[in-house]
């Protein structure tokens, strides 16, 4: 199991923050695996640093190669299983 550390704009992490939304299309670069913990903060590209506000998920079911996905990019479906708003996650740190 991996953690990842994943930038999420406003418009999409509203979305997981009000129960929303359990899927994230993303480039698979990380080798994505069901298990990982998803770190999802939210980053205001206007003021370039994170919110303070957070989604912490697992990895429940990863698809790759389905009909109208780009190359390269994996659906991952997740279980959300934190949510926290705190100022110390305004900090960027290394993915």
């Amino acid at each position: 199991m991996k953690k990842h550390l994943l930038k999420t704009w406003p418009v999409y992490f509203d979305l997981l923050w009000n129960d929303r939304k359990n899927c994230e299309i993303r480039f698979d670069d990380r080798g994505y695996s069901v298990g990982d913990a998803l770190d999802l903060r939210e980053w205001d590209p206007s003021e370039k640093q994170y919110t303070g506000r957070y989604v912490g998920a697992l990895v429940t079911h990863i698809f790759h190669n389905i009909p109208g996905l780009q190359r390269g990019y994996c659906l991952l479906i997740m279980e959300i299983v934190t949510k926290e708003d705190d100022p110390n996650y305004r900090e960027d740190v290394p993915a």
